[in-house]
Formats: C-alpha cells, sequence, structure tokens
C-alpha cells in the first residue's frame, strides 16, 4: 500500500469516528431521537383524519395508529442507532405494569377529585353519554404514550447517562412544564405543577421499573379521568366526559383555569406517589451518578 493510500484510509478513519462521536453527543441523540419518533406521529396524526370517515372513528383509529407508530418508531430508533434491544418495551412486563399504571392514574385523580369535592371545590354540573368518553379516552392515548416517549424515554433516560438522575430530572421536568405554558390557559402555576407533580410521579414510574408501561398508563390514566370521567379541564383544554363538572374556589386549591392538575391537592398527592416510587428507586440501586463522580 503506497503513501497516499494510507493518508485515504488514516483519512476516512478520522472522519469516520468523528461522525460517530458525533452521533453519541448526548444533544444529537436526543435531537435525533425526537425527530425519528415525531416525523412519522404528525405524518400518521395529518393523515388519517383525511379518511372519509365519522369523527369518533377517525378519533379511534388515529388514536391506535399513532401509539403503534410512536412507539415502533422508538424501537427502530433504538436498535438502529444505539444497537441494542429496547427493553423499555419489554413484553413480558406489559400487561402488568400497564394495568397497574392506569389504576394508579385513575385512583390518584379520583383521590383529588374527591378530596376537591369534600371542600366544595369540585361540583357536578351534570351527566353526559357513555359515548362522550370516547374521544376523550383517544387523546388521552395519544398523548400518554408519545410524550412518555419523548420525555421518560429519550430526553430523561439519555440525559441521565451522562447527568445522572436528579439532574436529568430536573432538565426533563423543567422541559416537560415549560411546554405546557404554551397551551390554552397555560399558566405559571399550571406548568410549576407539572414540574413538581407529573414530572416527579411518571420519572419515578419509570426509573422504579426500567420501562415506559407503567408512567404510560399512569399518563393515560390520569389524563382520561379527569376530562372523560369527571369533565374538567386537562391542562387548559376544556373537559367532556361521562360528568360535566366545575371547579371553584382559590386557583391554588381549584388549579384555575388549567385545571385541577395545578391544584395544590394534585400536585401533593402526584409528588407523594413519586416519591414513594424514587424511594423504590434508590433501594434497588437504579440511581444512576453524574459521570464525573463515577469511579
Amino acid at each position: 500500500m503506497n503513501t497516499d493510500t494510507c493518508h485515504v484510509v488514516e483519512s476516512d478513519d478520522f472522519l469516520v469516528s468523528l461522525w460517530r462521536r458525533f452521533v453519541r453527543f448526548p444533544l444529537v441523540r436526543v435531537f435525533l431521537a425526537v425527530v425519528w419518533v415525531t416525523i412519522p406521529f404528525l405524518f400518521v396524526q395529518r393523515l388519517i383524519p383525511l379518511l372519509p370517515l365519522g369523527k369518533t372513528s377517525v378519533g379511534i383509529l388515529k388514536a391506535l395508529a399513532c401509539t403503534l407508530v410512536s412507539c415502533g418508531a422508538y424501537i427502530a430508533y433504538v436498535r438502529t442507532f444505539e444497537r441494542r434491544r429496547a427493553d423499555e418495551f419489554a413484553p413480558r412486563a406489559a400487561a402488568k405494569e400497564l394495568a397497574g399504571g392506569i389504576l394508579i392514574g385513575a385512583l390518584l385523580f379520583g383521590a383529588t377529585i374527591a378530596i376537591l369535592a369534600s371542600l366544595g371545590v369540585y361540583r357536578l354540573a351534570g351527566t353526559g353519554e357513555w359515548s362522550k368518553a370516547i374521544l376523550p379516552l383517544a387523546v388521552a392515548l395519544v398523548i400518554g404514550t408519545f410524550e412518555e416517549i419523548v420525555f421518560r424515554g429519550i430526553l430523561f433516560r439519555i440525559a441521565e447517562e451522562s447527568l445522572g438522575t436528579w439532574i436529568a430530572l430536573l432538565i426533563s421536568a423543567a422541559i416537560f412544564g415549560a411546554l405546557h405554558l404554551i397551551g390554552p390557559d397555560g399558566t405559571l402555576v399550571g406548568a410549576l405543577a407539572i414540574v413538581v407533580g407529573a414530572s416527579v410521579l411518571l420519572t419515578g414510574a419509570y426509573k422504579a421499573t426500567g420501562r415506559l408501561w407503567l408512567p404510560m398508563g399512569i399518563h393515560v390514566a390520569w389524563n382520561f379521568t379527569q376530562g372523560g370521567i369527571f369533565g374538567v379541564t386537562v391542562s387548559g383544554h376544556p373537559g367532556e366526559g361521562l360528568f360535566q363538572g366545575t371547579l371553584t374556589g382559590p386557583n391554588w386549591l381549584s388549579g384555575g383555569a388549567f385545571g385541577a392538575e395545578a391544584s395544590v391537592v394534585a400536585i401533593v398527592l402526584c409528588s407523594s406517589a413519586g416519591l414513594l416510587f424514587f424511594s423504590a428507586a434508590v433501594r434497588k440501586g437504579l440511581i444512576v451518578q453524574p459521570n464525573w463522580r463515577r469511579k
């Protein structure tokens, strides 16, 4: 092999090594993963409504398609770029952890409403047909699945590998809360509720299991129970379900325009449950230290 050929080979090896280091950089990995999952998700979300179907049928089909596509895209990303199995979606734990998450999410919000009702903050204004709950369930399934993949499966997980569990929690929670400011009737109190309550709860559920099934179940059930069952506002979006409820009283207690999840009652319940999950993660030795503190 002549000298020129050696220089070409060395140059190619250097470029390949540089590219691999670039792709492995945490911010680049987060960006690639989010784009990888979001593009097919948005494509399906925009495509399904074009089908000649009724509103309810479109809602159900879109929920199922978006859920399958976002999960499939995440698994494909992990296998393609990280070259490993997507243990976050290990099938052996799916049924048990999904069912547990759904139960926990429903019980947490049910307890929130029960406390608010006992204080005269939540009042039942009427009832609706069972069919009113179909679309809220579809929306909850889409949002709960996609947001858990992005914020727990991608953002928190990748940040944790370099920065450790606690810093990754702060970063992912701050971004999760900030994005809720741009929604309808987004408030600073609502964003703080997402940071303190929802993020601690959902990230704790992910850390305790190492899988996305449990936080996905909690997220879906929490959102659906708010709008689809009790008919209250969900993160600023009006709810319509089996019951129609109204929230009155001071914003710190009722949640104001953002909804009951911004209530101090919801924050205390969710963060308490999240701390229990983190306690389990600590007992299992699952807390990751920042890379500069590792031996």
